[in-house]
């Protein structure tokens, strides 16, 4: 877990012979990662990005988002790749959110990694076996290198970030690494929210250690996130609990007036990773969604956040619908109507959800289009059916909105 071990922020410790190598200027800039410990002002009105305390010069450290407009998050995760971190990395993706997911090497799961890095998140590097980067003396760079071997091929646009378990950070541990070489990494990588479970506020680790709810948790990250109005965002996605957390505050987040970033932009950070060769915001896949032509009667309605479509007449939606779409119906109380063709407009828009693609389902960059397990969502445009016909998919068939997601593709 990357909780902090200490009792507020992190705060920095440096010795003796670290603070006399510093000499009277008392700052470093050393690569990517920052060893600026300053005990007396810039010289030369430089730059100088401190990632290991909270001040510099009486300014905000740049570790954090700070700088970040009101009403701004950027979501991190750690100590994962968990057994939910791919389905955590699609919800967020249909949500139009890009977060960044600092993995420790130990865990592996090499496959999802491209999966995520596909979905335009970040995978980046909490250290092989969740190290205290300053109690060890000998292993700080294996560390690093180990979870580097792994993740480097799923990096896009050179962008290497770190971010030290428990916050344990100072620069003298920027300083050793820099020195071996790591100067492609920028970190350690703080956050704004999420760090302690005290005072009304929530950190996930702690909520489920101590046998606190999904909700009240979720509840406590509401009330840090309400107070500070921007941020970075510390969530641990080895849980199964903290996937089900996001799940509940990101909607509420959205119908509060949220936005949400990739770390990566956060102001600070993009500068530091320019400074390290690397392009923040890089993407690897453009999502463009196919086609969607409604039947006779109904028209193609924008709903949710993200771009999301329905096929509406003005009372009722156009079906049939997912999976995810129908247990939420069932949950409410819909009955039977609920496995219909056909349900109420406001039924399906709230059964849907806020995401571009519906409850359930995810975005198939091989089809363009929405698939839940083997099913890909339409309406399809009339082109497509008549190569459905003309392949021997049959009339009926053809003239529904769900098909097989491999048939679909083969007509691609």
């Amino acid at each position: 877990m990357s909780q902090s071990k200490f009792p507020s922020s992190p705060k920095t410790f440096f010795g003796a012979g670290l603070s006399t190598a510093l000499g009277a200027g008392g700052c470093m800039l050393l690569g990517g990662l920052l060893a600026a410990a300053c005990g007396g002002p810039v010289e030369q009105g430089a730059e100088v990005q401190d990632f290991t305390r909270d001040q510099l010069d009486g300014r905000e450290s740049d570790s954090r988002g700070n700088r970040l407009p009101n009403k701004t998050l950027a979501l991190t995760f750690d100590d994962g790749l968990g057994p939910r971190s791919l389905e955590l990395a699609k919800y967020l993706a249909n949500e139009g959110i890009q977060a960044a997911f600092f993995l420790n090497g130990s865990n592996g799961r090499t496959g999802d990694m491209a999966e995520i890095q596909k979905l335009n998140h970040i995978v980046a590097n909490h250290t092989h076996n969740h190290l205290d980067m300053q109690a060890s003396s000998t292993a700080k760079k294996s560390q690093v290198v180990a979870t580097d071997s792994l993740i480097s091929p799923y990096v896009t646009g050179r962008i290497f970030l770190f971010r030290a378990p428990f916050g344990s950070w100072n620069g003298s541990v920027a300083d050793y690494l820099n020195r071996e070489g790591l100067t492609k990494y920028v970190g350690s990588i703080f956050w704004d929210i999420g760090g302690e479970l005290s005072n009304g506020y929530g950190a996930d680790w702690a909520c489920w250690g101590q046998g606190v709810s999904v909700r009240d948790c979720g509840d406590k990250y509401m009330n840090e996130i309400e107070d500070k109005g921007r941020g970075i965002v510390l969530l641990h996605d080895i849980h199964s609990k903290t996937i089900d957390m996001t799940k509940y505050i990101v909607p509420i987040l959205k119908q509060k007036g949220y936005n949400f970033v990739r770390v990566d932009t956060v102001p600070s950070v993009a500068e530091q990773v320019r400074k390290a060769g690397g392009t923040p915001g890089a993407q690897f896949t453009q999502r463009k969604p196919g086609a969607i032509e409604c039947p006779a009667g109904y028209t193609l309605k924008k709903v949710g956040t993200e771009g999301g479509r329905i096929c509406s007449d003005g009372i009722n939606a156009w079906g049939p619908f997912t999976a995810g779409m129908v247990a939420k119906c069932l949950s409410w109380g819909g009955g039977p109507a609920c496995n219909s063709d056909r349900c109420s407009e406001k039924l399906a828009i709230s059964a849907r959800g806020t995401g571009l693609c519906p409850a359930g389902s995810s975005f198939d960059d091989a089809t363009t289009y929405c698939v839940e397990g083997a099913n890909a969502f339409g309406p399809f445009p009339k082109a497509l059916i008549n190569k459905c016909i003309t392949a021997g998919g049959g009339t009926t068939a053809c003239n529904s909105a769900r098909w097989n997601r491999n048939f679909l593709k083969s007509l691609l």
